[in-house]
């Protein structure tokens, strides 16, 4: 039986509903949505999209919402890109086997370390505070001037004009006081650290009493890395990120404590400098896999 012209009106009517409706279910759902600025636009353009992509899932048999799906990525995306440029959102990834010198919109300098990022705002620099974001391992020399700030994912630290050395990696984290005066603040203690002075937490998070290093130490900035009773797990994944390798360690070995050095001169002499004094023995299986042999 043909249909009358009132029954495809309203077949027309609640399509459009229905499509008004999974439109505005996407819309509301975009709207709870959050963008973290310290990600960098690839990661952050992967997390719009793996959003939407489950979203437009819902019914996947109707090419409208696709269409409905895709408008909303290219909205999202250029907001988000679009706020980076206004806000002037900076952010600087350092590769494996590298060290990099940066120079901050104040003329402060940072030595970023291998596989160190780090991440700040111009267009708020200077009013009233300086912030960034770092993860991994950065020495500064801060002009003087107002609040400086480094947050990391373990604490942040904060001086007015000083020099000092942060690593943060994983639950690692250390802060060193070359001059001035440095405050750390974590979730469950903080510290006032003057020249000479270093801290670092354990493994409940909270800082260690104070102890004294030694301020002429800054050779990592040259490609040389001293150890004291540092877990050898440690060391090797400092010498994985200088020379940009891959290290086979047993799980016996992991445990074990190394005080020395090696620099980033030559790759077998590193080898040697961290392996004599543990007793062990090393092969390289190629140029990118080295073996490590107790």
């Amino acid at each position: 039986m043909a249909l009358q012209k009132n029954d495809i009106k309203k077949q027309e009517l609640t399509k459009t509903q229905m499509d008004d409706s999974i439109e505005t279910s996407i819309l509301d759902s975009a709207s709870h949505w959050s963008i973290q600025y310290n990600l960098s636009n690839t990661q952050s353009f992967k997390k719009i999209s793996d959003r939407i992509d489950a979203k437009s899932n819902v019914r996947p048999s109707r090419p409208v919402y696709w269409q409905i799906a895709a408008s909303l990525l290219l909205f999202v995306s250029l907001l988000y890109f679009g706020y980076n440029n206004f806000n002037n959102s900076v952010s600087i990834e350092n590769d494996l086997a590298a060290i990099k010198t940066i120079y901050l919109p104040d003329s402060s300098k940072v030595v970023l370390n291998a596989n160190s990022q780090l991440s700040y705002s111009t267009s708020d620099w200077g009013n009233d505070n300086r912030v960034l974001n770092l993860n991994g391992q950065a020495y500064f020399e801060v002009k003087k001037g107002s609040k400086f700030s480094v947050i990391t994912s373990n604490g942040t630290v904060s001086v007015l004009g000083t020099s000092f050395n942060v690593f943060n990696r994983k639950n690692n984290f250390s802060i060193e006081c070359f001059t001035g005066k440095v405050k750390i603040k974590t979730q469950n203690s903080s510290e006032i650290l003057t020249k000479g002075l270093k801290t670092s937490i354990n493994k409940t998070g909270n800082l260690l009493d104070p102890y004294s290093f030694n301020t002429q130490n800054k050779e990592w900035i040259n490609g040389i890395f001293h150890f004291y009773n540092a877990p050898v797990t440690q060391v090797f994944e400092e010498l994985e990120r200088q020379y940009n390798i891959s290290i086979i360690l047993k799980n016996d070995s992991k445990a074990l404590a190394y005080t020395g050095m090696f620099n980033t001169n030559n790759l077998n002499t590193a080898l040697k400098n961290i392996c004599k004094p543990l007793g062990y023995d090393f092969t390289i299986i190629n140029k990118n896999t080295i073996k490590i042999n107790n």
